[in-house]
């Protein structure tokens, strides 16, 4: 919450479940959160405004011990890396899908979309600022600007562009 501060946010941290009576009472006004959660949930009833492009992303990856890795036997370890890229892909297609469906419902109910160009110094400042509190407080820096590097990298390979968003 620390990071969301020093970027002249104002954080109140709440379990999913608390989040329909922090709209309803006011404790909240905002949240970050994905499209397919405001939906099921009906979060945005009480929100009315999503940012586009978003900025809730699931991050998540399989993780193993070294331990658990050894237990498997060479041909799982291969299978394991051999799907990784595959199920990323269809993750990515399967995922995108479902949320621009699940805007599309929340629109049909009343939900306004406000697009936020990604070059603007304004949007840069903040998305730049809390990402430079994580690098600072969260995530050592070296692995912080390996995994930069990967992902503009990757970005590269796959649009030739790069946002300019830590």
């Amino acid at each position: 919450m620390r990071i969301n501060r020093s970027v002249g946010l104002q954080p109140v941290g709440l379990a999913a479940t608390d989040i329909m009576m922090g709209l309803q009472t006011g404790m909240i006004d905002a949240m970050a959160t994905t499209p397919l959660a405001a939906l099921a949930f009906q979060w945005f009833r009480l929100t009315g405004y999503q940012l586009d492009p978003g900025v809730a992303p699931l991050i998540g990856g399989t993780v193993l011990t070294k331990r658990a890795w050894d237990r498997l036997s060479p041909e799982q370890q291969r299978a394991l890396l051999a799907t990784g890229p595959a199920t990323y892909e269809r993750l990515l297609t399967e995922v995108a899908r479902s949320e621009g469906e699940a805007v599309e419902v929340m629109k049909e109910r009343g939900l306004t979309v406000t697009t936020v160009e990604l070059t603007d110094p304004s949007w840069l400042a903040l998305v730049n600022g809390i990402a430079d509190g994580y690098r600072r407080e969260m995530i050592p820096r070296d692995i912080y600007d390996l995994a930069l590097k990967a992902r503009d990298e990757f970005r590269a390979a796959r649009t030739g562009a790069s946002d300019g968003a830590r």
